[in-house]
């Protein structure tokens, strides 16, 4: 299951895309200059097996 359909599932309006890199780079961009060094980010999409994983470590922790 995908973030949009989960947020979907939730009764959020998913409308457009989210460019998940683009957000980081500007994030980066902020504290470099905030911080006078250079952050690079790179952002990556996990496989869905992995996304399952996490799910299934979280409700057996509950």
């Amino acid at each position: 299951m995908t973030l949009e359909d989960r947020l979907r599932s939730q009764g959020v309006k998913v409308n457009g895309t989210f460019d998940v890199q683009n957000f980081f780079d500007i994030f980066a961009r902020i504290l470099s200059r905030k911080y006078g060094i250079e952050i690079t980010v790179k952002a990556i999409r996990k496989s869905e097996d992995e996304e399952n994983q996490e799910g299934n470590i979280c409700e057996q922790a509950s």
